[in-house]
Order: structure tokens, then C-alpha cells, then sequence
């Protein structure tokens, strides 16, 4: 019986060493013979819009260099006090113009809807300002948003319930949308449920348009819109609106350095890939048929009647921009006081058609296009002022 105990513990002892064997490194054997060689694969393309080369083509210095000479002559760059001399630190000591006029505003202002505080240091408008990083790189899909901080819809400052979203056919993207933020009246216009007896009250010095009426003037929305012979047109209708845009007209390929681009100054090419070239002036003008021509003749008769109205001639400034002053009046108990375009609103109660006339007026002067945003709504607002005012 022990031996046969021994000689099953000798059989599990053997086996071990031989599984040991087993599960060892084994010794090579000799080599097999080759095996047949593969399909090549499918050479790469050089260029698509996912590599480097396409990042490199507006990420380079050849690129770039004409972008700065360009921003370089711009108003956003040169621009630095505001018509009462304040200047850009003066900017940043005001939330509300922090948003506009300082870089950090701006990007805090897109980043969480407010400017929480004034800055100490404010900053000027720069690329990174407007640019930050792109939402995609499949340009060829998803288009080129150039990086902007915001591309977003804009809803109103004074009609949040509005929304403004410049996407069409020459802008697909809507990167035109970035300008609003800033191009965009802060005041509302006189509006009858705001008056008191036919009396309208302006509330605060900074009654107006406040310099940046384009984007609404261009929706066609926001004038006194004072009834007359001329009907208004419906908002958004105006070809300038539905198939043109601020990139497409401000930024076009320049002519000869001081147009187009990173200038924001227009080029007269966008105009006469539209229209006849017979229909203006001269090579360098933007009087399609005279239109800019009769505005400013509009604008003229406008001012005469509101100096009527007030008492005293609209005197111009140096740069030709009209400064309309409202004074006293001799209504009484209520005085009526001076409203300056270029020197900020004075408080006061306002005969209501008066505070619409002068609305107008700031509004087609502050746009700046002398009626080219919207030539149809231009042409119904100012005739229709200048009828109501007429003795």
C-alpha cells in the first residue's frame, strides 16, 4: 500500500515538470516561408479642410499682415474718445459702455449676456475682441465662422422681444450677426403710450439712437414712423436686407488698401455687382440715382423746420454732422429744454411730434449711409416728417 503511495506521488511530480516544460520559452523552430504581400492602400490628399495646409492659408504673416494694415485704418481701431472728448478709459468706468467700447465688455458681455463691473484698464477693440476660436473645422460642411466670438441671433436692446438674425444668401452664416451687438440703437423711439397730454418725456441724456443705428435701419424698424402719403415697407423686406449684409458690403475684396476687409469702409464693387454702373455719378461714388443726393437735401429741409420749431438754426461741426439743439419755448408750466445730437440729451417734456421729428432726423443722420441701408424706409420716414412739420 505505501508503495503504491509512492508511486502515484512520483507520477504528480513528474507531470509537473513536465508542465513546467510546457509553458516555457521554446526553442525556435526554422523559419516558414513568406506570405503573399498585401494591397497598397489609397494614397492621401494633399489640402483638404481638415489639414494644416488650409489653417496655415489664413493663419499665416502673408495673410495676416493685410488684415492689421487693414484694421489699422479703421474707425473701431482709431477711434479712441467719443464726441465730448471722453476718452477709452472713460469708456470702461460706465458697464453699459464697457460693452461696446472695451474688449473685455464685449467678451464678457458675449460670454454671460451682462458686464458684471467698469475696468480698471479698459482695453481697445482688437482682434480678439471679435475673434476667439472656430466652432468647427469642417469649412467645406459647416462653413467658415472665422473664428467670431458670437454669431448668434441678437435679440433687441430696446425690443428684447425682437430678434435679428442677418443669415441670408450673402452671409449664410449670419457672421453679420456680431455687428449688431454694438450697431444697435439703446433707445427706443418716442412712442405714444409714453406721453402725457401730447407731451412726450425724454428721460435721459442719452436720448437718441446713440451713433449706432445700422442694424434696425437696415431691418427697417425703429423710425417715428409718422403717418403720411408714404406707406412704410414691412420689416425685412429691403433687398439691402434680405440679400446683401454688413460682411458683404463693409468687408468685400479691397481696391486698393483703403476699402473692403478689416477697413469696414464699403467698396463701390459690392454695389455694382447689382447695379448698373451707368446709374452712379462717378467710379468712386455710392449716389445710386441720386438717392444720397436727395437724402441730404431731405435732411436739410428737416433741419429748417425744426429750427422753426425751436427757435434757433441747427449749426453743423466741424466734420459737417448736423448738431439740431431744441430750446425754451415759453410753453408753460412746462419748459422745453435743449436736446444736443453731438453733446448728449438734455431731461424734458417734449411736444410729442417734435420729439419724433427730431427722432428722424438722429436716426437717418447716426446711420451714416445717408439712406443707402434702406433706401424704401428712408424714403417714407423723412417725406412723412417733413410733411407733419410743415406750417
Amino acid at each position: 500500500m505505501k508503495n503504491l503511495k509512492l508511486i502515484g506521488f512520483l507520477m504528480v511530480l513528474v507531470s509537473s515538470f513536465m508542465f513546467i516544460q510546457c509553458t516555457s520559452d521554446p526553442i525556435a523552430g526554422p523559419a516558414g516561408a513568406n506570405g503573399t504581400n498585401g494591397i497598397n492602400g489609397t494614397n492621401g490628399v494633399d489640402g483638404v479642410d481638415s489639414s494644416a495646409a488650409v489653417c496655415i492659408s489664413c493663419h499665416s504673416n502673408a495673410d495676416r499682415d493685410p488684415i492689421h494694415a487693414a484694421y489699422e485704418t479703421s474707425n473701431h481701431f482709431n477711434v479712441t474718445v467719443m464726441y465730448n472728448a471722453q476718452t477709452l478709459p472713460e469708456y470702461g468706468n460706465r458697464t453699459a459702455c464697457a460693452r461696446c467700447h472695451t474688449s473685455q465688455g464685449f467678451q464678457e458681455f458675449v460670454d454671460t449676456g451682462i458686464v458684471s463691473e467698469p475696468f480698471a484698464v479698459p482695453q481697445a477693440i482688437t482682434c480678439t475682441t471679435c475673434h476667439n476660436v472656430h466652432r468647427s473645422f469642417d469649412f467645406v460642411n459647416d462653413g467658415n465662422d472665422f473664428a467670431l466670438r458670437t454669431i448668434d441671433p441678437i435679440q433687441l436692446i430696446t425690443d428684447p422681444t425682437y430678434t435679428v438674425d442677418l443669415k441670408n444668401v450673402s452671409n449664410p452664416l449670419g457672421t453679420s450677426n456680431t455687428c449688431i451687438n454694438c450697431h444697435q440703437p439703446r433707445t427706443a423711439p418716442p412712442a405714444v403710450e409714453n406721453t402725457v397730454d401730447g407731451k412726450f418725456m425724454v428721460t435721459s441724456k442719452y436720448w437718441g439712437p446713440h451713433h449706432g443705428p445700422q442694424a434696425t435701419m437696415l431691418e427697417g424698424i425703429q423710425g417715428a414712423e409718422i403717418a403720411g402719403l408714404i406707406g412704410y415697407p414691412a420689416p425685412n423686406t429691403s433687398t439691402h436686407r434680405t440679400q446683401a449684409s454688413c460682411v458683404a458690403c463693409h468687408m468685400g475684396e479691397t481696391t486698393d488698401g483703403s476699402d473692403g476687409t478689416h477697413t469696414f469702409f464699403p467698396t463701390r464693387g459690392t454695389c455694382v455687382a447689382c447695379h448698373d454702373n451707368s446709374t452712379f455719378p462717378d467710379a468712386t461714388s455710392f449716389d445710386h440715382e441720386g438717392f444720397q443726393t436727395e437724402t441730404l437735401d431731405r435732411l436739410e429741409i428737416l433741419a429748417g423746420l425744426l429750427a422753426n420749431v425751436v427757435g434757433q438754426d441747427i449749426a453743423k461741426d466741424s466734420n459737417g454732422d448736423y448738431q439740431p439743439v431744441f430750446e425754451a419755448d415759453g410753453v408753460t408750466p412746462v419748459t422745453h429744454v435743449g436736446i444736443v445730437i453731438n453733446g448728449g440729451s438734455v431731461p424734458g417734456l417734449y411736444n410729442f411730434l417734435d420729439a419724433q421729428a427730431a427722432w428722424n432726423f438722429l436716426l437717418v443722420e447716426e446711420d451714416r449711409s445717408e439712406g443707402v441701408h434702406n433706401p424704401a424706409y428712408v424714403d417714407a420716414l423723412l417725406p412723412n416728417t417733413i410733411d407733419a412739420l410743415q406750417p
